[in-house]
């Protein structure tokens, strides 16, 4: 058995795709959490500190958060968030395994188990 797509439709579908996708307005953050059995959740918030990042409490809309701001996860614990685009690839946290880094969805179920 196989689908059948018109030609037309295919080129409309591969339209919305892209335009999609290219949508500044629709940015994800960055969400990073903490490996606790290489570190602390407190450590890696003094980590970061030091290297001048600074805690913003509660801000309704992520895009205002600036280059070296983060913030705390409001549901699930030891996820912190970052503006979108931060890149942490090349970050000693990142390479020792302390920082892991996914989607927001990813931590869900994780915390389920959890609680």
């Amino acid at each position: 058995m196989f689908l059948y797509i018109p030609e037309n439709n295919v080129e409309d579908q591969e339209s919305s795709y892209t335009s999609t996708a290219e949508d500044k307005s629709i940015r994800k953050p960055r969400y990073v959490r903490v490996n606790t059995l290489k570190m602390s959740f407190s450590n890696a918030i003094t980590y970061l500190e030091d290297e001048g990042w600074t805690k913003q409490e509660k801000i309704e809309n992520y895009e205002d958060l600036t280059e070296y701001d983060y913030m705390l996860d409001d549901f699930v614990p030891n996820l912190l968030v970052f503006r979108h685009g931060t890149e942490f690839h090349k970050h000693p946290l990142y390479l020792d395994g302390t920082f892991i880094l996914q989607d927001k969805v990813s931590h869900f179920r994780l915390f389920t188990f959890i609680r």
